[in-house]
């Protein structure tokens, strides 16, 4: 009995229907890997771009300060630059300028009163950058050409001086913070202060800066033409901020200044010389020169007493003829290419161009040709204008200034240059730039 059941119950488990079997997947291919992985990589770029984007936004700028002495051949100036620094990119937000005349070289045979009459600068500086900040701030001074033209000796006294003085305040400086600096660094750091300022591309871009000094010359450019490059004295690798480099053309002419230019037209009329004495009498100087008497010029160590030439040869062609023997013995080399860059003219440029009346004083700046000046050249060599009252050596110095762009750069009349004191309200001079490059974070 038990044994049927079994059968039985044997007999209807068999009968029972198996669950019908579902289909297996079919395997991914390698198109659908693809497309799945750029999904997944879309969204893993895009939160990435999210996150950089929130943290550019909201990253706090810091706040530098950076101080920055320009000793000239004549006067000492003071730069206190406060940048916003942020993801990477500088922002002038402020800068403070002061000067003291006269220049260091100057004190040449005084170094501890040349290091002292910086004071009035640096205690300006106290006020003006935040206590918090001061043993962040970087203080240096920078020379160019008066110290330059000084015999060594006199050099290392006058730094060694500035450097105990500058070690008395609370100021971030040590013995490299004060020095000579070379023309090529004096030129290319006006020239990346000018790109800086204007927002161009610090690597790319037409822009060629032409600063005149009391006692030296800088022109700076990226070149693009072969003759340029072939000046390989004047072609060097200059660093940049943020630590990369690039290839540019500057060169700074040792000599070329207004001032020593200056002296150089002057001395080309001698009519007596004792060691450290000179008599001039000039064809750049209007008989009415000095009134009654004579005028009197002092360059470093020596001494000119200076009158109008005694024949009445006073006019712009005579003055212009002494001017031109100058500039060829400084042999400026002429690049083909300067003339269609986007000039922009610094310093004295700035300073003789306001005098007779190019620039209105206290203007940024203008657009002027090269012909402008000599136009004012002649006829300041001709008429005893209110220019020329206030500054007997206008015809001189505007003649001098139209033979170094014409005779000595090679631009025509018509070449249109910048000539500029500011840019977008801030100085421009060469100090910005090696502030830049110097400053701590």
């Amino acid at each position: 009995m038990v044994a049927k059941i079994r059968q039985r119950v044997h007999a209807k488990s068999s009968e029972v229907q198996a669950p019908p079997r579902r289909g297996l997947r079919r395997p991914l291919n390698s198109k659908t890997y693809f497309f799945y992985g750029v999904f997944v990589l879309g969204i893993v770029l895009t939160a990435t771009v999210l996150a950089l984007y929130f943290l550019d936004v909201f990253t706090p700028a810091r706040l530098a300060y950076a101080i920055m002495f320009d000793a000239g051949s004549t006067g000492s100036r003071i730069h206190i630059f406060q940048i916003r620094v942020q993801n990477g990119e500088y922002k002038l937000d402020n800068e403070t300028y002061d000067r003291v005349s006269p220049g260091l070289s100057d004190y040449a045979t005084h170094p501890k009163d040349g290091a002292l009459s910086l004071k009035p600068l640096l205690d300006k500086a106290l006020v003006i950058v935040p206590e918090a900040d001061y043993r962040y701030t970087e203080l240096s001074l920078k020379a160019t050409a008066g110290l330059r033209l000084l015999p060594e000796l006199q050099q290392l006294q006058l730094m060694s001086e500035v450097r105990k003085f500058f070690a008395k305040y609370p100021f971030r400086s040590d013995k490299s913070s004060v020095d000579i600096m070379d023309g090529t660094h004096e030129g290319f750091y006006g020239w990346l202060t000018v790109v800086f300022l204007l927002g161009r591309d610090l690597f790319s871009n037409n822009i060629a800066a032409l600063d005149l000094g009391g006692g030296s010359t800088q022109i700076t450019f990226i070149p693009e033409e072969s003759t340029t490059f072939n000046m390989t004295d004047h072609m060097h690798r200059m660093k940049m901020p943020g630590g990369s480099h690039i290839d540019v053309y500057t060169n700074s002419y040792l000599g070329g200044g207004l001032m020593y230019g200056r002296t150089e037209i002057l001395k080309k009329s001698k009519t007596f010389e004792n060691q450290s004495l000179y008599l001039i009498e000039s064809p750049c100087i209007h008989p009415e020169a000095g009134g009654d008497g004579d005028l009197y010029w002092q360059y470093y160590d020596y001494n000119y007493t200076v009158r109008p030439h005694p024949e009445g040869h006073f006019n712009f062609l005579h003055c212009y003829e002494n001017a031109r023997e100058v500039i060829q013995e400084t042999r400026i080399f002429k690049p083909k290419e300067l003339s269609s860059r986007d000039m922009f003219l610094m310093s004295y440029y700035y300073d003789r161009a306001v005098d007779t009346g190019l620039i209105e004083d206290g203007d940024d700046g203008k657009l002027l040709q090269v012909g402008d000046f000599k136009k004012r050249a002649q006829h300041e060599c001709q008429h005893r204008s209110q220019g020329l009252i206030l500054n007997e050596f206008l015809c001189t110095d505007l003649t001098y200034v139209y033979a170094l762009l014409h005779d000595g750069l090679g631009l025509p009349d018509s070449a249109y240059i910048w000539v500029v004191k500011k840019l977008r309200g801030s100085e421009v001079s060469w100090a910005l730039g090696a502030a830049l490059s110097g400053i701590h974070l």
